[in-house]
């Protein structure tokens, strides 16, 4: 596993190459959720179908495939960024073309992205799609076409229908084109976009609106959590706070009549803000880290690109440097093993160990790891990838089917219960089951024959 619970976006991309719903109740077995919007499982799933099927693989090739596409998202948004560094229409730094390359590379591959940008999530998927809308919108304060507004407004759907969050540059939009008085693509941009939002919403069925609003609704938030969140945002991609710095040092009254004069600097400034306000907002739920900044790391580095023509060389240059070096130095912790770091072979090997024993025995299987429940890792349905708000709903008083899996551990429901050191299971949900096989890293359980005459 890469980031993020990644074993939940795999289990749900694997049944939509099997034709089976992808959204389902979490209070019912097997207890598994799909958090993220229709758009990236419908790209994600058709992509590994027509794969595999290309392949002739089976689904153990899935996670690979789904790693590969998310890079690919990534490389192309290295193309998009490149093409936005254009439409800023650099004068002095970013004005050559290998430096609109560099740093359009440093903007979207960075310490903070990490294994973002292969991870089977919708994250990149999203800011790739929402930074292409951004491309489209600055083209329309430049040209006032309506194509571009049309463009734009698709692209901000598709990047909203990958993660529901992704709304801050849509919002942006429909702010700034309302500030220069531009109704037409005002009424355009808002009846695109919120049409589709709710023809989705509308056809999407109760059990999609659930997922995507309310299946984290008992995820506790911590207003704290935001801080420390943050400031691991700055150490791993400082041109964040570099961006910040370089308004304060312009001046806000500058800032103000740069804003007013050049549009397409006042829709980068409205973007920053309003993705560095969102992700420390956001970042404050239960399960969320510093990759909520993700989007305000972009946008503010393209805000530095536009406010590099306004700055003292001398300011912009050390700044650069110093933000290089503290980007850098983390690298060096992920490189070092101290920050991040992964030891593939031991984090492996357990996964290939348990693909290789739990065929012996018989189904259906409980694995404590929830990546273990993984159907190309155990193959007997029904796979119990249990949601990561299953604990939370539970604290909550939330109704399982059958009590839960611990409840159908004391019903005997399961035959075989895998367990690990990492993910121990009390004891007293084990009494009707009895050790078979230990390694290093899995201990087996085995249901005891049950007495029907008692």
């Amino acid at each position: 596993m890469t980031s993020g619970c990644e074993e939940e976006a795999l289990f749900s991309v694997w049944k939509y190459t099997q034709n089976l719903p992808v959204y389902s109740d979490p209070h019912l077995i097997p207890f598994a959720a799909s958090y993220f919007n229709w758009f990236f499982y419908y790209i994600y799933g058709n992509v590994a179908k027509l794969s595999l099927a290309w392949l002739h693989a089976d689904s153990r090739w899935l996670p690979t495939i789904c790693r590969v596409l998310s890079l690919a998202f990534a490389l192309v948004g290295v193309g998009v960024c490149w093409l936005v560094l254009d439409e800023l229409n650099p004068r002095q730094f970013f004005f050559s073309w290998h430096k609109k390359l560099a740093w359009s590379l440093l903007l979207i591959a960075n310490p903070l992205s990490g294994f973002w940008l292969l991870t089977t999530r919708p994250d990149i998927g999203a800011l790739v799609l929402e930074l292409t809308g951004l491309l489209f919108l600055l083209r329309c304060l430049r040209t006032s076409r309506w194509e571009e507004i049309a463009y734009a407004a698709l692209f901000l759907y598709g990047a909203w229908a990958f993660k529901h969050n992704f709304i801050a540059i849509w919002m942006g939009g429909c702010f700034v084109l309302l500030m220069l008085r531009k109704w037409q693509a005002f009424t355009l941009l808002i009846t695109i976009c919120l049409g589709l939002v709710f023809i989705t919403l509308a056809f999407g069925g109760s059990v999609y609106r659930f997922s995507l609003f309310f299946s984290q609704i008992h995820c506790q938030y911590r207003f704290v959590s935001s801080f420390g969140f943050l400031f691991s945002a700055l150490r791993k991609m400082p041109f964040l706070f570099l961006s910040l710095l370089g308004l304060v040092l312009y001046g806000p009254v500058k800032i103000t009549r740069l804003a007013v004069a050049n549009p397409i600097f006042l829709m980068l400034l409205v973007a920053t803000i309003l993705t560095f306000s969102l992700g420390f907002i956001f970042s404050g739920k239960q399960g969320a880290v510093d990759y909520y900044f993700l989007p305000a790391a972009l946008y503010s580095g393209l805000l530095l690109a536009k406010l590099a023509d306004f700055l003292r060389p001398t300011f912009f240059h050390l700044g650069l440097a110093l933000a290089c070096l503290i980007s850098s130095a983390g690298v060096g912790f992920v490189l070092s093993g101290h920050y991040g770091a992964v030891d593939w072979r031991s984090f492996y090997s357990p996964q290939l160990e348990l693909a290789e024993k739990l065929p012996s025995f018989p189904g259906p299987v409980f694995v404590s790891d929830r990546t273990g429940n993984l159907p190309w890792i155990q193959t007997k349905p029904p796979y119990f990838v249990v949601a990561f708000t299953y604990e939370m709903d539970e604290k909550a008083g939330e109704w399982h089917e059958h009590g839960g899996w611990e409840g159908l551990l004391r019903e005997g429901y399961f035959v075989t219960v895998v367990t690990s050191p990492y993910n121990p299971i009390e004891s007293s949900l084990l009494q009707n089951y009895a050790l078979a096989y230990q390694d290093k890293q899995h201990a087996y359980y085995v249901r005891r024959p049950i007495d029907r005459h008692q």
